[in-house]
């Protein structure tokens, strides 16, 4: 089990080396934000999590600020619209990630320290980036949705969510989990998929679920 108290590992084991001049994206203030996710800079292929305990304010703060991702985010955005999907996957591979239903030092699931009672809502295949845009504020704004953090996915046509939702104290983690996620979905699906001709990404559950991060000048976030 991992403590608070550890030090996270530095951007050079986990093979990662920041931008110029910036020593490190993010402050790790366990106390300001009790909302905390585990990030890993290095990409999807990186199972070590370069900061386990990260406020999700700083997680829309490295968002916000192109210098981490935005070039990145432009590149894939660009393959897209070639309907290049061999290097649109390539450049999202390289993207930072967070793992959001669960902290831990390492995306497995036996080294998982706590849950974190955080959800995913993951929309994609929209028609056009001003829909997801609207889309995002609109889910930011839902008052059923205890929305956090609100962003464009890589691909532009997309919007995550995360949401916190208490988990089913009388399922065990995996399948509070798991049924949290599919409230969640079938939420969406009902109020908002026939209008915007979507529906929610249905993919596995589990507590090392992770999400791509990419740049968002106009991310939204709630404390």
């Amino acid at each position: 089990m991992v403590n608070t108290d550890q030090v996270a590992p530095s951007a050079t084991q986990t093979g990662y080396l920041p931008a110029a001049n910036h020593e490190s994206p993010f402050k790790e203030d366990f106390t300001k934000d009790p909302c905390l996710v585990s990030v890993c800079l290095g990409g999807i292929n990186n199972t070590w999590l370069t900061y386990p305990f990260t406020p999700l304010e700083a997680v829309a703060e490295f968002i916000r600020n192109p210098i981490y991702l935005g070039k990145t985010t432009a590149e894939i955005r660009a393959a897209v619209e070639a309907g290049d999907k061999e290097l649109k996957d390539h450049l999202k591979s390289s993207l930072a990630y967070m793992m959001y239903p669960a902290l831990a030092e390492r995306r497995r699931t036996e080294l998982i320290f706590r849950p974190n009672s955080l959800f995913c809502l993951d929309i994609d295949h929209l028609d056009s980036l001003k829909s997801a845009e609207a889309l995002k504020q609109e889910l930011f704004n839902d008052e059923h949705l205890d929305a956090r953090l609100a962003f464009i996915s890589p691909s532009g046509l997309g919007v995550k969510v995360l949401i916190r939702r208490p988990l089913n104290p009388h399922l065990s983690i995996v399948e509070a989990q798991k049924e949290g996620q599919n409230c969640i979905n079938e939420y969406f699906n009902s109020t908002y998929g026939s209008r915007y001709g979507v529906m929610a990404d249905a993919a596995s559950i589990d507590l090392v679920r992770t999400c791509y991060l990419c740049h968002d000048a106009g991310v939204l976030f709630r404390g």
